[in-house]
């Protein structure tokens, strides 16, 4: 129980027994069928009992059922929310009464929604304020129309009934009593149905709203006390939400980290926004995972519907695998008719480089410096991001030859001139070439993600690509994170620059956040990657993942999705800009379509980078219900990769709260 003071009593089957009828039969409308209700709970012999009655009935865990000791009606985590939301991403309206009356009509007689609980129905979506969620009280809804005893002697002011040591505060009640009142004497009548509001605090302290704030709450539930008692049932613990990151420091590697120095705990999404289990709805500008939106409906209902039927392997035959690949291989221009699948991006951007050291003989590849591509020996031996790597230059194996940078912004070449990016790039090629080291490769993603999603100089492709053709080497496009149509006007990167590449890598949007990849070359590309043996992945290619994949495609496609990221896209880029004229910090406005990157820098004229300033301005966002992260070498820009169902309303909150980031300082 929060806070100080004295334990309050607890519910017994006497004519005493507080905020329930006096009589005995009304204790079988508070248990409710206990062993009933106990079966749904799954609960134990062991749980606490008054008289015969089993005290374990709340929302969830009468109506739906849940773990064994968790109790969790109306948080974040309840399943129940799964088919709560409308169509924009906010909740129902009057979603705990609907979900109340769901209980009563499932058998349930009452209600109880916990103390203390961040609720999600009370949360709002696109609000720069933390909304008010954390019940300092709880709230009862009776099936039945129920009679309210006093709990203690004491006396009656409006609709607190104060006692020698607590006050207690009913809302939503008929036929109030009046002056004072002995235990167990009637205090009021909850109507059947009716949403009853119950508070208790000690004499004296202050009246309780009664929701607040989660950074509020602690000292709220501090000065109240827990209602739950008066009904038999067992005070509920408030959690220290810090406890899931020591957990998690304990069993998960640390060097596997995590946004923000106090991270909320996200355990919900819904199209472009994420919810904590502190009941804040945050727009999500940074996950290119989920390209769709988040808990897609189709998606969940493919997945479920393939595992009820068949989840192997691509080495049996089954039909999904053939028609993803076709389809795939369908979005692409000749010669890119053959189609690996796999599990990530990094899986997909490895294989690429094998397939094209063995098609040609070779061992060197050349990889643009400032990259990055993945997390396996191959692609992270290509990725030369300083920001995911310190080391990355020095520790390159001698077989990856890096080239310059082209960013037209703060590179060697800039505006106009990076067009000369090209031609040096050449010239490194040819000198290779020269030195008797000819590359089996190029890898590069087709628009230059790590700068925040920059697009390469005109013709930069063209030119690369056809210098190391002329070689005998090969063109990798990594797509992984800027295709499947978030450039709005393109479905391919590489379609930007008007050059075709030999290999792509794709994944991230391919499966929503399931993990799926591909690869994709021509067939005789293909075939010469058995001299290397044969080739599967375990989930890359199972039913499952193609069955994925293939509504990933339709949704894609049903939802006008990339005509989306083209209208909404150029939409935010003008605001941004806008922006830019206004804000100084602002260096440019990177990007196309729904992948955007602003720069900051501090100072005009030498382009100084703001790391420290990029850092606490996505905090300062965070607070203002914004998910934004720094990308870059120099982590001053913000990577502005939301999934392509935001709307314009969406674009819009995250301008307005940038720009007043910008204006009041962080």
């Amino acid at each position: 129980m929060a806070g100080g003071g004295g334990p309050l009593p607890t519910a017994r089957v006497t004519p005493a027994t507080p905020i329930a009828a006096t009589a005995q039969q009304n204790w079988a409308i508070l248990g409710a069928t206990a062993a009933t209700i106990n079966g749904a709970v799954g609960a134990s012999d062991d749980a606490p009992v008054n008289g015969n009655v089993r005290a374990v009935f709340d929302l969830v865990r009468g109506l739906l059922g849940a773990v064994p000791g968790v109790e969790n009606a109306f948080t974040v985590v309840n399943d129940v929310y799964d088919f709560a939301f409308e169509d924009d991403g906010s909740l129902k309206a009057d979603i705990e009464n609907e979900l109340a009356r769901a209980a009563a009509q499932s058998g349930a007689r009452l209600v109880v929604a916990q103390y203390g609980q961040a609720r999600l129905s009370r949360t709002r979506k696109l609000s720069q304020d933390s909304p008010d969620v954390v019940a300092t009280g709880i709230t009862l809804w009776p099936a039945s129309a129920t009679p309210l005893v006093a709990p203690w002697d004491g006396e009656i002011e409006g609709s607190t009934l104060r006692g020698a040591e607590y006050e207690l505060t009913l809302s939503g009640v008929d036929a109030l009593a009046s002056g004072s009142v002995r235990a167990g004497e009637r205090l009021a009548d909850a109507p059947a149905g009716a949403r009853v509001e119950v508070g208790v605090r000690p004499v004296g302290a202050p009246d309780a709203p009664p929701f607040t704030r989660a950074e509020l709450a602690p000292a709220w539930l501090a000065l109240t006390r827990d209602p739950r008692p008066l009904l038999g049932l067992p005070a509920v613990e408030v959690r220290d939400a810090g406890d899931l990151l020591s957990r998690r420091d304990a069993s998960f590697a640390p060097v596997q980290e995590f946004y923000y120095s106090k991270p909320p705990q996200i355990e919900r999404g819904k199209r472009h926004y994420l919810m904590s289990t502190a009941g804040r709805t945050y727009l999500d500008m940074v996950n290119n995972v989920t390209m769709l939106g988040h808990a897609h409906p189709r998606i969940a209902e493919t997945a479920a519907r393939q595992l009820r039927k068949l989840n192997t392997n691509s080495r049996f035959n089954y039909a999904s695998v053939v028609e993803f690949s076709e389809r795939l291989a369908g979005l692409l221009p000749d010669p890119l008719d053959t189609v690996f699948l796999v599990n990530s991006g990094s899986e997909a951007s490895d294989l690429a480089i094998r397939l094209a050291t063995a098609a040609t003989g070779r061992r060197d590849v050349v990889a643009v410096r400032e990259a990055y591509h993945g997390w396996t020996y191959g692609t992270d031996a290509v990725s030369t991001s300083t920001a995911d790597n310190p080391n990355a230059l020095a520790t390159r194996p001698d077989w990856v030859h890096t080239v310059e940078s082209p960013n037209s912004f703060r590179g060697k070449y800039r505006g106009a001139e990076a067009v000369r990016y090209a031609g040096d790039a050449v010239q490194q090629i040819e000198r290779m070439v020269a030195d008797g080291r000819p590359p089996a490769g190029f890898i590069c993603e087709s628009v230059y993600g790590n700068a925040g999603g920059m697009a390469l100089p005109d013709g930069y492709l063209q030119q690369v690509y056809a210098a190391v053709r002329a070689t005998g080497g090969l063109a990798i496009s990594d797509e992984v994170q800027v295709g499947y149509g978030r450039l709005g006007e393109w479905f391919w990167g590489f379609m930007q620059q008007n050059a075709v590449p030999d290999i792509i890598s794709i994944a991230k949007s391919t499966g929503n956040g399931y993990p799926l990849g591909a690869v994709i070359t021509s067939r005789a590309v293909a075939d010469g990657f058995r001299s290397q043996g044969y080739f599967f992945s375990s989930t890359g290619g199972s039913p499952l993942s193609c069955a994925i994949g293939m509504t990933v495609l339709d949704v894609l496609r049903d939802e006008g999705l990339q005509n989306n990221a083209a209208r909404v896209g150029a939409h935010l880029k003008a605001r941004l800009q806008a922006l830019q004229d206004k804000h100084a910090i602002i260096g440019t406005v990177h990007g196309i379509g729904l992948y955007l990157g602003v720069e900051m820098i501090r100072d005009q004229e030498t382009l100084e980078p703001a790391p420290e300033e990029t850092s606490a301005i996505c905090d300062r966002m965070l607070e203002l219900g914004v998910i934004i992260q720094p990308t870059g070498d120099h982590q001053n820009i913000l990577k502005t990769k939301p999934p392509l169902c935001i709307d314009i309303e969406g674009a819009d909150f995250y301008v307005d709260a940038l720009d007043r980031v910008l204006t009041e300082g962080w």
